[in-house]
Formats: C-alpha cells, sequence, structure tokens
C-alpha cells in the first residue's frame, strides 16, 4: 500500500535541470559529461623526450555520453544523476592515489558514473543497484 502511494510522487534530479541537447528517448534523456584525469601526479618534474623538448603532462579528457531520467518516482530513482555521485567522483578524480589496485564496492549505484569514473584506477569493481 506504501509503495502504491509513492508511486505517484515524483523525484526531480537537478543535475540537469536545463540542457542544450533535448533529446527525448522516450522517458530517458540524454546529456554529455566531460572529465578531466591528470594520470601523471609528477607535476613537479619535467620530463623531455628523445629530442630534449619537455613532454608536458597534458590530462586525459573522458567524454561520457548519459541517459537518464530527469523525474523519475520512488521506485525509479536510480535512473537519476544526483549531485552526490558528482562529488564522489570529484573526490575520486582529487585522490587518484587512494583508489590505485584497490577493490571498491559501489552499492546502490544507480546509473554507475561513479564506478565507470573509478575503473580507470582500481583493480576491481563491484558494482550493484536494482533497477
Amino acid at each position: 500500500m506504501f509503495e502504491e502511494q509513492n508511486e505517484q510522487y515524483f523525484i526531480h534530479s537537478d543535475v540537469f535541470l536545463s540542457t542544450e541537447d533535448k533529446t527525448n528517448y522516450g522517458k530517458f534523456f540524454k546529456n554529455s559529461i566531460q572529465f578531466f584525469i591528470l594520470l601523471n601526479e609528477n607535476h613537479g618534474d619535467i620530463n623531455v623526450d628523445d629530442d630534449g623538448d619537455p613532454d608536458l603532462c597534458r590530462p586525459e579528457r573522458i567524454d561520457l555520453t548519459l541517459v537518464h531520467r530527469n523525474e523519475t518516482n520512488v521506485s525509479e530513482c536510480g535512473y537519476q544523476l544526483w549531485n552526490g555521485a558528482l562529488l564522489l567522483c570529484d573526490y575520486i578524480l582529487t585522490n587518484q592515489t587512494r583508489f590505485l589496485n584497490k577493490t571498491i564496492l559501489e552499492l546502490g549505484a544507480g546509473i554507475g558514473l561513479c564506478s565507470l569514473i573509478a575503473s580507470r584506477f582500481v583493480s576491481k569493481i563491484i558494482c550493484t543497484g536494482i533497477l
């Protein structure tokens, strides 16, 4: 009975409230997001190539296309991207060395963005969710 009553209430994610791409896939929307990952932590060291030119450490750009919902009922809130997931992704990217060669368990992963970002650094990921 409680679940049936909650089906009428909708939850809104505020991550993509306004978007340029209004591509609609039924109840789903498509949005792009970019992450820049600096893979080399030795920012102070200057490496040179065979010709003696500086070999600069440039961040790797990862482009992800997310298919998600902006509005769902309570039982489908895993189809949304939440601010907490973006915050955790930022933490993972800022503290890459803490995750190197670790095993990560993500419970209630939703669309799985945190696991995708962490997969660049960890040795194993177990990603779960009920959708």
